[in-house]
Protein backbone atom coordinates (compact mmCIF):
# COMPACT_ATOMS: atom_id res chain seq x y z
CA UNK A 1 0.00 0.00 0.00
CA UNK A 2 2.74 2.54 0.85
CA UNK A 3 4.35 1.82 -2.53
CA UNK A 4 1.11 2.67 -4.27
CA UNK A 5 0.87 5.92 -2.35
CA UNK A 6 4.45 6.85 -3.27
CA UNK A 7 3.81 6.02 -6.93
CA UNK A 8 0.65 8.12 -6.88
CA UNK A 9 2.53 11.05 -5.35
CA UNK A 10 5.29 10.79 -7.98
CA UNK A 11 2.72 10.80 -10.80
CA UNK A 12 1.03 13.79 -9.19
CA UNK A 13 4.34 15.65 -8.96
CA UNK A 14 5.17 14.90 -12.63
CA UNK A 15 1.70 15.97 -13.77
CA UNK A 16 1.93 19.14 -11.74
CA UNK A 17 5.36 19.90 -13.24
CA UNK A 18 4.01 19.45 -16.80
CA UNK A 19 1.04 21.68 -16.07
CA UNK A 20 3.31 24.28 -14.53
CA UNK A 21 5.57 24.23 -17.61
CA UNK A 22 2.58 24.67 -19.86
CA UNK A 23 1.41 27.62 -17.83
CA UNK A 24 4.80 29.27 -18.31
CA UNK A 25 4.10 29.80 -22.02
CA UNK A 26 4.01 33.48 -22.86
CA UNK A 27 1.92 35.09 -25.60
CA UNK A 28 3.59 37.81 -27.68
CA UNK A 29 1.32 39.75 -30.05
CA UNK A 30 3.01 41.77 -32.78
CA UNK A 31 1.69 43.93 -35.63
CA UNK A 32 3.86 43.40 -38.68
CA UNK A 33 3.83 46.04 -41.37
CA UNK A 34 5.23 46.37 -44.88
CA UNK A 35 4.85 49.07 -47.49
CA UNK A 36 6.06 49.73 -50.99
CA UNK A 37 5.85 52.40 -53.67
CA UNK A 38 4.57 50.87 -56.89
CA UNK A 39 4.59 52.39 -60.36
CA UNK A 40 1.06 52.17 -61.85
CA UNK A 41 0.68 50.21 -65.06
CA UNK A 42 -2.83 51.31 -66.12
CA UNK A 43 -4.03 54.69 -67.43
CA UNK A 44 -7.64 55.83 -67.08
CA UNK A 45 -8.64 58.85 -69.19
CA UNK A 46 -12.13 60.23 -68.68
CA UNK A 47 -13.74 62.53 -71.25
CA UNK A 48 -16.72 64.58 -70.06
CA UNK A 49 -18.66 66.08 -72.95
CA UNK A 50 -21.40 68.66 -72.45
CA UNK A 51 -23.86 70.62 -74.58
CA UNK A 52 -26.59 73.13 -73.88
CA UNK A 53 -29.43 74.83 -75.73
CA UNK A 54 -32.82 76.32 -75.09
CA UNK A 55 -34.41 73.44 -77.00
CA UNK A 56 -34.09 69.89 -75.74
CA UNK A 57 -33.76 68.35 -79.20
CA UNK A 58 -30.96 70.71 -80.22
CA UNK A 59 -29.08 70.16 -76.95
CA UNK A 60 -29.25 66.42 -77.59
CA UNK A 61 -28.17 66.84 -81.22
CA UNK A 62 -25.16 68.93 -80.18
CA UNK A 63 -24.20 66.38 -77.55
CA UNK A 64 -24.26 63.53 -80.06
CA UNK A 65 -22.10 65.55 -82.46
CA UNK A 66 -19.56 66.36 -79.75
CA UNK A 67 -19.45 62.72 -78.67
CA UNK A 68 -18.89 61.53 -82.24
CA UNK A 69 -16.05 64.02 -82.72
CA UNK A 70 -14.42 62.96 -79.45
CA UNK A 71 -14.67 59.27 -80.31
CA UNK A 72 -13.20 59.87 -83.77
CA UNK A 73 -10.29 61.78 -82.26
CA UNK A 74 -9.55 59.00 -79.76
CA UNK A 75 -9.69 56.29 -82.42
CA UNK A 76 -7.52 58.34 -84.79
CA UNK A 77 -4.47 57.99 -82.54
CA UNK A 78 -4.55 54.21 -82.43
CA UNK A 79 -7.03 53.20 -79.74
CA UNK A 80 -9.71 50.56 -80.33
CA UNK A 81 -13.42 50.61 -79.54
CA UNK A 82 -12.85 47.85 -76.98
CA UNK A 83 -10.69 50.31 -74.99
CA UNK A 84 -13.68 52.65 -74.59
CA UNK A 85 -16.72 52.64 -72.36
CA UNK A 86 -19.66 55.05 -72.67
CA UNK A 87 -20.93 56.00 -69.20
CA UNK A 88 -23.10 58.50 -67.29
CA UNK A 89 -25.42 59.96 -69.91
CA UNK A 90 -27.85 62.66 -68.78
CA UNK A 91 -30.12 65.33 -70.29
CA UNK A 92 -31.63 67.76 -67.79
CA UNK A 93 -33.28 71.15 -67.51
CA UNK A 94 -31.24 74.21 -66.54
CA UNK A 95 -32.49 77.00 -64.31
CA UNK A 96 -31.24 80.40 -63.16
CA UNK A 97 -31.66 80.01 -59.40
CA UNK A 98 -30.72 83.64 -58.80
CA UNK A 99 -33.55 84.84 -61.04
CA UNK A 100 -36.63 83.21 -59.56
CA UNK A 101 -35.75 79.78 -61.02
CA UNK A 102 -36.05 81.02 -64.58
CA UNK A 103 -35.70 78.16 -67.05
CA UNK A 104 -32.65 78.58 -69.28
CA UNK A 105 -32.87 75.46 -71.40
CA UNK A 106 -31.33 72.00 -71.38
CA UNK A 107 -27.90 70.51 -70.70
CA UNK A 108 -26.68 67.18 -71.99
CA UNK A 109 -23.74 65.29 -70.48
CA UNK A 110 -21.95 62.17 -71.67
CA UNK A 111 -18.77 60.57 -70.34
CA UNK A 112 -16.34 58.33 -72.16
CA UNK A 113 -13.84 56.23 -70.18
CA UNK A 114 -10.63 55.10 -71.85
CA UNK A 115 -8.60 52.48 -69.96
CA UNK A 116 -5.35 50.97 -71.24
CA UNK A 117 -1.92 49.70 -70.22
CA UNK A 118 0.37 52.63 -69.54
CA UNK A 119 2.33 53.70 -72.59
CA UNK A 120 3.91 57.13 -72.33
CA UNK A 121 4.17 57.63 -76.09
CA UNK A 122 0.59 56.54 -76.69
CA UNK A 123 -0.69 58.80 -73.92
CA UNK A 124 1.35 61.72 -75.25
CA UNK A 125 -0.08 61.24 -78.75
CA UNK A 126 -3.60 61.30 -77.30
CA UNK A 127 -3.02 64.55 -75.43
CA UNK A 128 -1.28 66.12 -78.41
CA UNK A 129 -4.24 65.31 -80.65
CA UNK A 130 -6.67 67.08 -78.35
CA UNK A 131 -4.29 70.00 -77.78
CA UNK A 132 -3.76 70.62 -81.49
CA UNK A 133 -7.39 70.15 -82.52
CA UNK A 134 -9.42 71.70 -79.73
CA UNK A 135 -12.83 70.12 -79.32
CA UNK A 136 -15.66 72.15 -77.92
CA UNK A 137 -17.00 71.48 -74.42
CA UNK A 138 -14.73 68.54 -73.60
CA UNK A 139 -13.15 68.18 -70.17
CA UNK A 140 -10.43 65.52 -69.81
CA UNK A 141 -9.29 63.88 -66.59
CA UNK A 142 -6.39 61.44 -66.41
CA UNK A 143 -5.46 59.15 -63.53
CA UNK A 144 -3.32 56.08 -63.00
CA UNK A 145 -3.91 52.84 -61.13
CA UNK A 146 -2.64 49.30 -60.71
CA UNK A 147 -3.87 46.43 -62.82
CA UNK A 148 -5.50 43.58 -60.89
CA UNK A 149 -2.47 41.37 -61.57
CA UNK A 150 0.05 43.93 -60.32
CA UNK A 151 -2.02 44.77 -57.25
CA UNK A 152 -2.42 41.09 -56.31
CA UNK A 153 1.28 40.25 -56.69
CA UNK A 154 2.27 43.37 -54.74
CA UNK A 155 -0.10 42.54 -51.89
CA UNK A 156 1.19 38.97 -51.70
CA UNK A 157 4.77 40.23 -51.39
CA UNK A 158 3.77 42.79 -48.77
CA UNK A 159 1.93 40.24 -46.63
CA UNK A 160 5.00 38.00 -46.73
CA UNK A 161 7.23 40.93 -45.71
CA UNK A 162 4.79 41.94 -42.96
CA UNK A 163 4.99 38.42 -41.50
CA UNK A 164 8.80 38.59 -41.58
CA UNK A 165 8.63 41.99 -39.90
CA UNK A 166 6.38 40.64 -37.14
CA UNK A 167 8.64 37.63 -36.49
CA UNK A 168 11.73 39.85 -36.29
CA UNK A 169 10.29 41.99 -33.51
CA UNK A 170 8.72 39.02 -31.72
CA UNK A 171 12.15 37.36 -31.51
CA UNK A 172 13.70 40.61 -30.26
CA UNK A 173 11.12 40.84 -27.48
CA UNK A 174 11.49 37.16 -26.62
CA UNK A 175 15.29 37.38 -26.44
CA UNK A 176 15.06 40.40 -24.18
CA UNK A 177 12.86 38.36 -21.82
CA UNK A 178 15.12 35.29 -22.15
CA UNK A 179 12.42 33.39 -24.01
CA UNK A 180 12.30 31.51 -27.29
CA UNK A 181 9.54 31.62 -29.90
CA UNK A 182 7.84 28.22 -29.99
CA UNK A 183 5.29 28.87 -32.73
CA UNK A 184 2.38 30.91 -34.04
CA UNK A 185 -0.93 30.74 -32.22
CA UNK A 186 -3.01 33.08 -34.38
CA UNK A 187 -2.80 35.46 -37.37
CA UNK A 188 -5.26 38.29 -38.07
CA UNK A 189 -5.42 39.59 -41.65
CA UNK A 190 -6.33 42.14 -42.71
CA UNK A 191 -5.66 43.70 -39.34
CA UNK A 192 -6.68 47.17 -40.57
CA UNK A 193 -7.86 48.56 -43.88
CA UNK A 194 -5.02 48.28 -46.37
CA UNK A 195 -3.80 51.44 -48.00
CA UNK A 196 -3.87 51.87 -51.75
CA UNK A 197 -3.63 55.50 -52.81
CA UNK A 198 -5.35 54.99 -56.16
CA UNK A 199 -6.07 58.65 -56.94
CA UNK A 200 -2.56 60.01 -56.57
CA UNK A 201 -2.02 60.89 -60.22
CA UNK A 202 -4.93 63.03 -61.42
CA UNK A 203 -4.52 65.55 -64.21
CA UNK A 204 -7.18 67.72 -65.77
CA UNK A 205 -7.65 70.23 -68.53
CA UNK A 206 -10.65 71.82 -70.21
CA UNK A 207 -10.33 72.08 -74.00
CA UNK A 208 -13.03 74.74 -74.15
CA UNK A 209 -11.08 77.30 -72.11
CA UNK A 210 -8.16 79.44 -73.33
CA UNK A 211 -4.86 78.05 -72.11
CA UNK A 212 -6.56 74.98 -70.75
CA UNK A 213 -5.68 72.59 -73.54
CA UNK A 214 -2.28 71.40 -72.38
CA UNK A 215 -0.76 69.27 -69.65
CA UNK A 216 2.31 70.40 -67.76
CA UNK A 217 3.33 66.78 -67.20
CA UNK A 218 2.26 63.24 -67.96
CA UNK A 219 4.82 61.60 -65.69
CA UNK A 220 3.43 58.76 -63.61
CA UNK A 221 3.84 59.00 -59.86
CA UNK A 222 4.30 55.96 -57.66
CA UNK A 223 1.38 54.71 -55.59
CA UNK A 224 1.93 53.71 -51.97
CA UNK A 225 0.60 50.35 -50.82
CA UNK A 226 0.74 49.04 -47.26
CA UNK A 227 -0.22 45.75 -45.58
CA UNK A 228 -0.51 44.94 -41.87
CA UNK A 229 -0.88 41.61 -40.06
CA UNK A 230 -1.33 40.86 -36.37
CA UNK A 231 0.51 37.72 -35.28
CA UNK A 232 0.24 36.06 -31.87
CA UNK A 233 3.32 33.99 -31.00
CA UNK A 234 3.82 31.47 -28.21
CA UNK A 235 7.14 31.72 -26.36
CA UNK A 236 8.65 29.84 -23.43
Amino acid sequence: MPNKIILFLLLLIVSTFKLSAQNQNTAISIIGEAKANVLPDVVVVNFEITSSDKQESIALKKLNEFVDKTLSKILSVGFQKDDLKIINYSLSEQFDYSNNYKKLGYMGTQEIALRFKYDKEKLGNLFSAFSLDKLENVTINCSYELSDELELSTRQNLVRDAMVNAKFFAEKIANTSQLKIAGVENVEYPFTENVYNRGANDYKFDTSRPGGNSFTSIEVKEIEMRERVKVKYVAH
